[in-house]
């Protein structure tokens, strides 16, 4: 995925498990590559900002994002 510059990408994942990239101090990132376990039927994702910020996307299934 693409966003704007992060300190931190978050996968949320059902059940209650989470997969986090964290950006080195002072270095923000704008991409990530996530690997969806085939045993979580939807995924979300948060975005934190390095001024504390923070995104949230709505729950995609597995359908949606054709896996």
């Amino acid at each position: 995925m693409e966003f704007s510059r992060a300190s931190r990408a978050i996968m949320h994942m059902s059940p209650k498990w989470a997969v986090n990239l964290c950006a080195h101090p002072g270095q923000p990132f704008d991409r990530a590559e996530f690997t969806i376990p085939a045993q979580a039927p939807y995924v979300y994702f948060s975005l934190l900002g390095g001024e504390g910020g923070r995104a949230v996307t709505r729950a995609f299934t597995r359908e949606e994002l054709g896996i």
